[in-house]
């Protein structure tokens, strides 16, 4: 029976938040009292000096705190060889628990026990010096690892090859691409054979193929007996690796268990998070004037649907406000269907085609039109973009939803079936003899 190698015991993780208010009038009173104390202080210590009040309009301003909990409660274990998918919303929690597991913060209540070696690979930048070159970070890595200078010579040439960067390997890792860092980052976490590997949703970064070449070495370090700890909004892929997941929701494990369990609970809360009407949601990304408040869907000459069908000519209608019907030029618009996984389906920007938008008035509509919709019969989830260029002035994932029926794409009175395939695709064939 493998034993446990990680405890978390009721871990929680406190941010403070800092917020600015006025000085009331007694408060005012007491910091021109105190006001010629703190300069006498700051005579005795060499300058240093609280920094100085900070000003809004001419009159002053005191920093009010407030907290806010990351995680809260969080408690779990993994056994040896465990490979554990953690998954969940933006800011459910997921990064801060692996910074802690990987030391990176402390946790504010709580306790972690681990046995033997963590690597991690956790954001671009984590764990390279970014003066010293990729041959120096490989050793340093290493010896973080506790590994001796023997050790990490038998492997570096593998690690090199892995991560596809030879010819900068004595380059400072400070001239890199981001693509270059991960992938040498990753080729060190996964080769200097740590007890507990941990990755984060750094791996998006890499191209799809070194994604795939990751995805088969965490699948080779798991079949070591080693433990794998993977975050990742790829819930194909959580699926694919992990024999067993973590769900997190607003800093608490809402659930822990077997991956197709946990999954469909996540795909619970995701599609009730898509029911809940678009203008009343506050986590979406964004700063810009315009705010898309609905989604709804037509066929081709504007009728509203309920529901849309594989294969026909449809709108997605994206209702916006601006505010202040402010003119925003070089607007572009886009929509994505995903399924259960959160596979994208669909997904198709204005830009593709050449067009963006000059945004005037104070309310209107964005419309995609598709013709035949190349998408199979499932439930779908819809996330929405309205920005300029890759500034996003608003963006929603989970906007909404849309259940899909099945349709004769093709016209031979066949339905493709949702199991091959989520798209849909015009092609011919022949045979040649």
């Amino acid at each position: 029976m493998n034993e446990i190698v990680l405890k978390v015991r009721n871990l929680g993780k406190k941010f403070e938040i800092g917020k600015l208010r006025k000085r009331n009038v007694r408060e005012q009173a007491e910091h021109l009292v105190a006001l010629p104390f703190r300069k006498i202080h700051s005579l005795f210590t060499g300058g240093q000096r609280r920094p100085p009040a900070i000003h809004d309009s001419g009159e002053s301003v005191n920093r009010e705190r407030s907290f806010i909990w990351a995680l809260r409660e969080v408690s779990f274990e993994v056994k040896q060889g465990e490979v554990v998918g953690i998954i969940g919303r933006n800011g459910a929690g997921k990064s801060t628990l692996l910074k802690i597991l990987s030391r990176i913060t402390s946790p504010t209540e709580g306790e972690v026990e681990i046995q033997g070696r963590v690597a991690s690979l956790l954001e671009v930048g984590t764990g390279f010096h970014p003066e010293l070159t990729g041959r120096e970070n490989i050793y340093m890595g290493g010896a973080l690892l506790g590994m001796s200078r023997d050790e990490i010579t038998k492997r570096f040439d593998e690690i090199v090859s892995f991560s596809e960067v030879e010819q900068f390997i004595d380059t400072p890792v400070k001239h890199y691409s981001s693509g270059m860092y991960v992938r040498l980052a990753f080729a060190v976490a996964a080769h200097l054979e740590p007890e507990i590997l941990i990755i984060d949703e750094v791996l998006s970064v890499g191209d799809v193929s070194f994604q795939r070449k990751c995805l088969g070495k965490m699948n080779q370090v798991a079949s070591q007996d080693r433990t794998v700890l993977f975050v990742s909004h790829n819930l194909a892929a959580v699926n694919r690796l992990c024999n067993r997941a973590v769900l997190l929701h607003r800093g608490r494990l809402l659930e822990d268990g077997s991956v197709d369990h946990v999954l469909e609970k996540y795909v619970m809360e995701t599609l009730s998070i898509a029911y809940t009407p678009l203008v009343d949601r506050t986590d979406r990304e964004g700063n810009g004037p315009i705010r898309v408040v609905s989604i709804h869907f037509e066929d081709a000459q504007g009728n509203i649907l309920q529901a849309l069908r594989t294969g026909m000519d449809c709108r997605v209608v994206l209702d916006y406000v601006n505010a202040g019907g402010t003119p925003t030029d070089n607007v572009v618009a886009a929509v994505v269907f995903k399924d259960h996984l959160g596979i994208r389906a669909f997904f198709h920007q204005s830009d593709f085609i050449g067009k963006s938008f000059r945004v005037q008035s104070t309310t209107g509509h964005f419309v995609c039109k598709i013709p035949r919709l190349p998408v199979v019969a499932g439930e779908y989830t819809l996330s929405l973009f309205v920005g300029q260029g890759e500034k996003a002035l608003d963006l929603v994932e989970e906007a909404g939803h849309v259940l899909v029926e099945f349709g004769d794409y093709y016209g031979t009175g066949h339905a493709a079936q949702p199991q091959l395939c989520r798209t849909l695709f015009n092609a011919d064939w022949e045979v040649n003899q």
